[in-house]
């Protein structure tokens, strides 16, 4: 074997080295069906789902995934035994009850024993593995300084299925997480009125964590009743 052959293996070598992984990346594109054509640019997004980072571009439009909806109602039903709770009114739409940073979602908001109220929470981050000790809950009105202290009861960590997490990333979540944090609070029945504010804080190893949800009492509705397919 010459000189000049054994250069040219080697070059052929690193060259299949270099380009194998981009060659079956696109090969396993080609085979999905719902792949946009591979000789035309992406299209740009103009809609992601309703628990994306909020640093998204001017004029997004947020919507709820069909297959996260439905485990999240059934995670709900699990966990409360009764519906997620929506803010419109019972019907095909649903509209998530959550803060103006995409992080916290209200999925429950139920009257308790001798004047209470309980609420279930959603933390979409997996950046936080706060204790229930270390959380603040507070009941209030939005605009009042005024608020009620309550007791997170209970933090669990629930993993996100994996087909959930794929519907996210197809939809535009590019590092959707892997777990999501569910949060049990309790608080004494403020009666201020049919506006309410949740807020939950705590502080955390760089920063001071704290979010709010408002919302109407009124508003607050069981979510439409969902089917398997």
């Amino acid at each position: 074997m010459t000189r000049e052959t054994r250069l040219n293996l080697w070059f052929l070598g690193i060259f299949l080295v270099i380009t194998l992984p981009g060659a079956v990346i696109l090969f396993i594109k080609k085979l999905d069906p719902g792949a946009s054509r591979m000789d035309t640019p992406d299209a740009v997004l103009m809609q992601l789902p309703y628990m994306a980072p909020v640093t998204a571009p001017p004029g997004t439009r947020w919507m709820v995934p069909p297959k996260t909806r439905q485990w999240l109602a059934d995670l709900t039903q699990q966990k409360t035994g009764g519906p997620l709770a929506s803010s419109v009114t019972e019907g095909p739409e649903w509209e998530p009850l959550i803060s103006n940073d995409h992080l916290l979602q209200l999925m429950s908001h139920r009257r308790g024993g001798q004047k209470s109220e309980i609420d279930s929470l959603l933390l979409w981050t997996d950046r936080f593995t706060p204790t229930a000790q270390q959380m603040k809950f507070r009941i209030g009105v939005p605009g009042q300084s005024q608020t009620f202290e309550g007791n997170v009861t209970s933090v669990e960590e629930v993993s996100i299925p994996p087909d959930v997490r794929k519907e996210l990333v197809q939809l535009g979540f590019d590092h959707p997480p892997s777990r999501v944090l569910w949060i049990e609070a309790a608080a004494p029945d403020s009666e201020a009125g049919p506006w309410e504010r949740i807020t939950l804080e705590w502080a955390g190893a760089q920063r001071l964590f704290k979010d709010s949800v408002d919302f109407r009492n009124d508003d607050v509705q069981p979510a439409p009743t969902t089917r398997h397919e």
